[in-house]
């Protein structure tokens, strides 16, 4: 009877190609794991893209614009009879009521205040506008002259004088029904490309303050009149240690002396809306 040991060696003597056969299974088996490898889901690889950019979300109204302002009519019929005119010439405009009923012409929105003159300087070469101010369209509360500012004190001052006279009329605002203080003073610079408030204690919250001794034709003056120590009356420079006014006690437009002991006591001060020096 054969031990295991001879058992096992007459088997390879019968199968020679055993040895073959086990080196072609590993290798199938290779090949196998091969195929199987590469037929595995790779990881997907994440694109990558820079960040959007920010939209610009600024808008117009974040800004100051400016527009042209050419004249100020009492009647709208007279502010459209202008534009006509300066349509005729090539330049678009519109007109713009005023608190108190006055029109003002104005041409073109610019974003910079350089852009707005430089326009205007252009029209006026072409002999299409004479004087002009570049105001804040979104609040025109004061104007700025781009002419000289002593030749604007002296139409301040002509204007005012145009009207002495008239009726002094509480709350009016009208060269033909009258006006009170502060109603004259409105008039008067509106007619000369301003926008004031309309009481005289909100006009001297605007514009710069002036010393006494610094006056200039056409800068506003204030006194508290009343028995309370507060602004309430307002008139405008005219040179001479003089001043034009809506006076109650005249009842009319007129002009005093401001060394006079009346308007002395009761003198607050001074603002200046005239840009003077700096243009």
């Amino acid at each position: 009877m054969l031990n295991k040991k001879e058992g096992l060696g007459i088997f390879y003597r019968m199968n020679p190609n055993r040895s073959n056969m086990a080196s072609r299974l590993t290798i199938l088996i290779f090949l196998i794991m091969v195929v199987l490898a590469s037929c595995a889901p790779k990881a997907l690889k994440v694109a990558t893209t820079d960040p959007l950019p920010v939209p610009d979300v600024t808008t117009p109204s974040d800004k100051n614009q400016f527009s042209i302002q050419v004249a100020a009519f009492e009647a709208r019929a007279r502010a459209e009879a202008y534009i006509k005119q300066l349509q005729s010439l090539g330049t678009e405009a519109c007109t713009v009521e005023t608190s108190n009923g006055m029109w003002t012409v104005r041409t073109g929105i610019f974003e910079t205040k350089e852009e707005a003159r430089n326009q205007a300087l252009e029209l006026q070469s072409e002999k299409t506008i004479d004087d002009f101010f570049i105001i804040n369209a979104e609040d025109p509360l004061v104007s700025e002259t781009e002419k000289d500012p002593d030749n604007l004190q002296d139409r301040i001052v002509k204007t005012a004088y145009s009207y002495l006279g008239i009726p002094y009329v509480w709350g009016g605002t009208s060269p033909k029904r009258g006006f009170d203080c502060s109603g004259f003073t409105l008039v008067v610079y509106q007619r000369n490309g301003f926008e004031l408030p309309r009481s005289a204690a909100a006009q001297f919250r605007i514009g710069e303050p002036v010393p006494r001794d610094s006056l200039r034709k056409g800068d506003l003056l204030f006194f508290a009149t009343g028995r309370r120590d507060r602004i309430s009356h307002v008139g405008i420079y005219s040179g001479n240690n003089t001043f034009i006014h809506a006076s109650t006690h005249d009842a009319c437009i007129r002009t005093s002396n401001l060394s006079k002991s009346y308007y002395k006591k009761r003198y607050k001060g001074a603002r200046r809306l005239i840009r003077i020096g700096n243009m």
